[in-house]
């Protein structure tokens, strides 16, 4: 099993690049070229792949939970503070802003860019190679899957309000994620 380079792994607790500190749960996977940030949570089962040549970077304060999938698919990923990557979402992307949502079992494509404060809406697909721009939503509209998007001002103020509030609870000392993993 090929583990993230030049991180050392104490009880279930990741020292990435010797400096930053994040959380990797036991049974995730990260292989090849990635970089993962300070604060970082990586769920049991999350995979986190870049393809030789290639590299992934995840930047502070990102959560990627159980069975996401990170794969690069022909470019190298570049993801921006803040983001959280819900049960089960596909990411292909080339670029992710900051503070965005992908709900679960949504998917992103190869190449595509997704801007700030973003919502990618659960079991949305968005094509490879698409542009979605800053505080967007992105959501299925009725059983036949069709796609619909709307603009919502102020929305990356609001997801990066909860999402830091949402790690500082996960990786304050009294809780009970860190209990579980703390080294």
């Amino acid at each position: 099993r090929e583990e993230t380079p030049g991180a050392q792994i104490i009880r279930n607790r990741v020292l990435m690049s010797g400096t930053s500190q994040g959380y990797r749960c036991e049974g995730s996977r990260i292989e090849g070229n990635v970089t993962i940030g300070p604060e970082c949570i990586i769920h049991p089962s999350a995979v986190i792949r870049a393809e030789e040549g290639l590299s992934i970077t995840i930047n502070a304060g990102c959560i990627v939970e159980e069975s996401v999938v990170m794969e690069t698919a022909g470019n190298s990923m570049d993801v921006g503070r803040g983001n959280i990557f819900q049960v089960g979402c596909r990411v292909h992307v080339f670029r992710v802003g900051e503070y965005n949502v992908f709900g679960v079992k949504s998917e992103v494509g190869a190449g595509a860019i997704v801007g700030d404060g973003c919502f990618i809406g659960a079991g949305t697909r968005v094509a490879a190679g698409e542009s979605i721009g800053d505080e967007q939503v992105i959501f299925r509209n009725g059983d036949q899957g069709e796609m619909g998007t709307r603009i919502s001002a102020g929305l990356k103020e609001e997801h990066r309000t909860s999402i830091e509030l949402h790690i500082s609870s996960l990786l304050a000392p009294d809780s009970r994620f860190s209990r579980e993993h703390a080294s």
